[in-house]
């Protein structure tokens, strides 16, 4: 009797455990397997959709558009949407800083130092702060205080940012940890039915336990089901990321496209314009020892320089054109072609007679005229600042005229500024004001520097200033005991130090010219 009963309390307890040892493990095996293969599914479509996404920024920031500009668009685009079940956002390195959020009042926050990242490829667990600042990227799981979400982060080049695309599991989570409850209940419930109906008859336990497998099954089918619909939805999701990157993908490449076209016109607009100003070769015949610094912002410029000579009379300008890159060239070839008409006629008529401020008055005419600036409240603004200088080489002097621009005259190591008209040459509330001639005795080894105010304008420097026109004229007075090439170089390399990594602001010219 004794035996019987141990043998009942054993076969109980055996039929017990096993029941529910069995279920237990075999639905914790399944759900935790559907998890890990619907993490890496995920991340993958994150990683895909993180890449895409970052090198449409980076295309927009290799075509020019400013990084503050770059920042709005990418929150304007992902402000207000549904951050549940995903999200877009974007650190900054530098401090783990949000700087775009679905919600506008988490941009500025720093990424709290106790949330933790899991990498899938590695399995280490790191700081989430400290994976974001080393910038390298890669995908894991991000804990944030028990909130899990798939992560996969990429950096943006030439940037400190770091893109950050989310799928937030925490619903899935709780729908395994509710399954493998229900089944963990199922189990003792089922187990203990077993058990008590196989201890007193196993044909009537054997009856039970089929209509229990049953009902089990259209659980588990069920599940099943709402299993598949969610995968279904899954690769709905994936495949509208997807089309979303070929999108793109395609406008990124018929962007690229519309660069190529328009930079190669350029191009050949750089070729027409170079072909207009004048050979250094005859430069060089004319002036013994002097430079010239030419450096366009763009591929084509709006500054430009002219040179003509008959005889013992040479004439040179120097010119800043309203504007720079494709307006200021084509302001650059109108001046250039009116000084051509104007200078070259005059020179062939009255060599002996032509003067600085006459082709200045003649020149603000044609601008004014061609470009139909009938008063100063016309639309078109558009003219140029510009140093015009005729030399005389035979009784050594020199006409000065300028219009905003001066002439630096460099003597026995004292700097002069002959002044021009404060006046474009173009269209002027003083329209009917005529330009100023100044006339000046030339000495053997005056230096003279015509110039743009590029230089002078240019960002750089530790504090990130201006250059500024003081330390311009000191350094031509520094430099101008050297020869007109040594002067050339060390300008170069002043600028070069001086602008460090900040891009050029402004076309940049400058002549110089020793006597």
């Amino acid at each position: 009797m004794k035996n019987k009963k141990n043998i009942l309390i054993f076969t109980f307890l055996g039929v017990l455990l096993s029941v529910f040892g069995t279920g237990f493990i075999g639905v914790s095996l399944s759900l935790n397997h559907f998890r890990d293969v619907y993490i890496k599914l995920q991340l993958d479509v994150n990683k895909r959709q993180a890449e895409s996404m970052a090198r449409f920024l980076e295309s927009e920031i290799k075509n020019g558009v400013p990084l503050d500009t770059v920042l709005v668009r990418l929150q304007t685009s992902i402000e207000g949407t549904d951050a549940e079940k995903g999200f877009l956002c974007m650190f900054d390195k530098n401090g783990a800083k949000l700087v775009c959020h679905p919600n506008k009042k988490m941009v500025g926050m720093n990424l709290p130092a106790k949330f933790q990242f899991k990498e899938i490829e590695t399995g280490k667990n790191v700081q989430a702060t400290n994976f974001v600042t080393e910038g390298n990227g890669g995908g894991g799981l991000l804990d944030k205080d028990g909130a899990i979400d798939i992560t996969y982060m990429v950096p943006v080049e030439g940037t400190s940012w770091m893109l950050s695309l989310h799928e937030n599991i925490s619903m899935i989570e709780k729908e395994v940890k509710k399954e493998r409850l229900i089944y963990s209940i199922g189990s003792i419930i089922l187990g203990l039915l077993i058990a008590i109906l196989a201890t007193f008859a196993a044909r009537f336990v054997s009856s039970k336990y089929e209509r229990k497998i049953e009902q089990q099954n259209i659980e588990l089918e069920k599940n099943y089901k709402e299993l598949k619909i969610l995968h279904a939805e899954v690769n709905q999701q994936k495949e509208e990321v997807l089309a979303q990157r070929d999108h793109i993908l395609e406008q990124k490449d018929k962007i690229e496209h519309q660069k190529e076209e328009i930079t190669a016109s350029i191009h050949y607009a750089k070729r027409i314009q170079f072909a207009l100003l004048p050979p250094k070769q005859d430069l060089s015949q004319a002036f013994n020892d002097f430079f010239l610094l030419f450096k366009p912002r763009d591929i084509v410029s709006g500054d430009f320089y002219w040179f003509t000579q008959k005889d013992d009379i040479a004439v040179i300008a120097v010119a800043d054109s309203t504007g720079h890159g494709v307006p200021g060239a084509f302001m650059s070839m109108l001046g250039i072609a009116f000084l051509n008409e104007i200078v070259n006629k005059d020179l062939e008529n009255h060599v002996d007679n032509i003067t600085a401020d006459e082709i200045l008055n003649e020149l603000k005419d044609k601008i004014i005229k061609s470009l139909r600036q009938s008063d100063e409240n016309s639309e078109s603004k558009d003219g140029m600042d510009i140093t015009v200088c005729v030399i005389d080489k035979k009784q050594n002097k020199l006409q000065f005229s300028g219009a905003n621009n001066p002439l630096i005259l460099v003597r026995k190591n004292k700097l002069t500024e002959h002044k021009g008209d404060r006046m474009p040459a173009g269209i002027y509330f003083g329209k009917d004001k005529k330009f100023t001639n100044t006339l000046i005795d030339l000495q053997t080894g005056d230096c003279l520097y015509m110039y743009s105010d590029g230089y002078q304008d240019q960002f750089g420097g530790n504090d990130k200033r201006k250059f500024m026109k003081k330390k311009f004229k000191n350094l031509l007075l520094e430099i101008s005991s050297k020869s007109m090439k040594d002067q050339k170089q060390l300008l170069e390399t002043e600028l070069i130090d001086w602008q460090g990594d900040i891009k050029q602001i402004d076309d940049i010219i400058i002549v110089g010219i020793k006597v």
